[in-house]
């Protein structure tokens, strides 16, 4: 009996690859040319269908509705202020959010300007952060804090959010001097953001401070009203992408890398792939403050305490007590959005700081003997717990971010003001 050799498996795996090199070597050049012509057209199928869903999808976000009009409008002593008594619906990264303005310019429910006997009122003075247009009013970090305070079954409480987008110290400052004391305010809280170091000597469209001999000067008051029919700040028009080199899929891209990975961003914008970063002048000015020691952040740290004396006098007079919150931009909390805060906007060098504005705020209200607010742990817990405090795409608190940072400010308010019968911290 004959038996055939059976030949080892890897040397069949051989023979059938020697095999199908010898055919592809006899393969004719019209064979080759049909089988790149069809790499080239599944090449092209996918890219077109990247494009159209790309389309689609602007095609989506655009068609989104906007919000109709803005509620700022010009104000002689103040630059500017929420005009009374109007409400809209603003859309942004999350749901459409009702925004109402009571009849005296602020967001929430109506308050009279007398207080209830009896009661407790604390004024939040405050920018963008404060005034809380990302969010139901519900979810502010003023509802959420009052609320906190009723619950200690104290008498009538009442928070009253004083906060105006685009704000800095020195308009929170004469805000509270010309209409916040109505309010007969028991507790003062200043919510300090480190772009009012910036807004604390613009001189554009507002009043500014000057500092004279150690004493601060106010200028450009009244502020100059702008042209008949222009007394209400236009709403921001509506955002509208255009393609790159003809592909909205390229400017997408480019919008994606430019977030989370500047470096890639830069290389494609190289390449002629993607377009290349805005350079947004203001917010590179902004990210001065937490570099290096230089004359300007001198002159601007110089006016913002001179500004946080006069606070803390003006509060001292009226028998009240001044809290400053520290209100934290995202990447202070996260190390990874530090670093591609810096890429993004290429802060080379040494003495790039992501705790340079809350520790020198720290410090000068530990000087003065002020208390100082730093909600930063309690917003990490926030992150830690899978609760976003910061928006995606918006540098604004989530609904968690304000009552994380309520949690954070409630030990000290009621620390300030204790209810009758409690024994003040």
């Amino acid at each position: 009996m004959c038996y055939r050799a059976r030949m080892p498996a890897f040397e069949q795996q051989a023979a059938r690859a020697e095999a199908r090199g010898r055919a592809s070597a006899r393969r004719s050049p019209a064979a080759w040319a049909g089988q790149l012509a069809l790499s080239a057209a599944s090449l092209l199928v996918c890219a077109a269908g990247i494009e159209a869903g790309a389309r689609l999808l602007v095609r989506r976000r655009e068609a989104r509705p906007q919000t109709q009009r803005s509620f700022l409008e010009y104000d002689a002593r103040l630059g500017w202020r929420k005009a009374a008594a109007e409400e809209d619906t603003l859309y942004g990264e999350g749901t459409p959010v009702l925004f109402r303005i009571n009849s005296h310019g602020l967001r929430g429910p109506e308050i009279p300007y007398a207080k209830p006997r009896g009661g407790t009122r604390v004024l939040l003075l405050g920018d963008s952060f404060t005034e809380a247009g990302t969010v139901e009013e519900r979810a502010s970090l003023a509802a959420v804090l009052e609320r906190a305070l009723r619950a200690r079954h104290c008498p009538a409480e009442e928070v009253i959010n004083g906060g105006t987008s685009g704000y800095s110290t020195d308009q929170e400052y004469l805000f509270l001097e010309g209409e916040g004391w109505r309010y007969e305010p028991d507790v003062v809280v200043l919510l300090f953001f480190s772009n009012d170091l910036q807004g604390n000597t613009s001189t554009r469209k507002k009043p500014w401070f000057e500092l004279e001999d150690g004493r601060l000067v106010l200028r450009n008051v009244p502020v100059p009203a702008p042209p008949e029919g222009r007394r209400r700040r236009d709403p921001d028009p509506p955002s509208r992408l255009t393609p790159w080199h003809g592909s909205l899929a390229l400017r997408l891209l480019g919008l994606r890398t430019e977030r989370a990975n500047p470096p890639l961003q830069r290389w494609l914008a190289g390449l002629g792939l993607v377009p290349p970063a805005a350079d947004h002048a203001p917010t590179r000015d902004w990210l001065l403050a937490y570099g290096p020691d230089s004359a300007l952040n001198a002159r601007r740290w110089e006016v913002t305490l001179a500004l946080l004396d006069a606070l803390q006098a003006s509060v001292a007079r009226h028998g009240a007590s001044l809290l400053v919150f520290y209100v934290p931009a995202g990447f202070e909390l996260d190390a990874r959005d530090w670093r591609r805060t810096r890429e993004r906007w290429e802060l080379d060098g040494e003495g790039w700081d992501p705790d340079r504005v809350a520790r020198g705020l720290a410090d000068a209200c530990r000087a003065r003997g002020l208390t100082f607010v730093d909600p930063r742990p309690a917003l990490r817990q926030a992150m830690a717990s899978g609760h976003r405090p910061y928006l995606e795409t918006d540098p604004h608190w989530s609904a968690a971010g304000h009552e994380a940072a309520a949690a954070a400010l409630l030990p000290y308010v009621t620390a300030a003001r204790p209810c009758a019968g409690e024994a003040r911290p």
